[in-house]
């Protein structure tokens, strides 16, 4: 995982995340031009994954997410709520 973060820079030209809001005000982020080998296809997340949510919370500003990317060194497990091909799907993940 650290050696993944590393280079944070290099993170945000690995995909594409166009916002999303959402009727009920929360945010949404529709994954595009995944680079193969990154991170991001590291993760299992796909060209045209919605990301609606973190560890069962909707996402209600863009703060959480950066605040989540913050705290990525130090968290154990993560659990993303996606959706893929028009299902909602969870990805988990575990850094231990």
């Amino acid at each position: 995982r650290d050696q993944m973060l590393q280079n944070t820079a290099e993170l945000l030209t690995q995909a594409k995340a166009i916002t999303i809001k959402n009727p009920d005000g929360t945010l949404s982020f529709k994954m595009t031009d995944i680079v193969p080998g990154s991170l991001y296809s590291k993760l299992n997340i796909q060209d045209g994954d919605i990301i609606t949510g973190f560890d069962g919370k909707r996402i209600q500003n863009l703060n959480e997410v950066m605040s989540k990317f913050g705290q990525i060194r130090e968290i154990d497990n993560l659990q993303l709520s996606v959706i893929r091909d028009g299902k909602e799907e969870k990805l988990e993940y575990s850094f231990e």
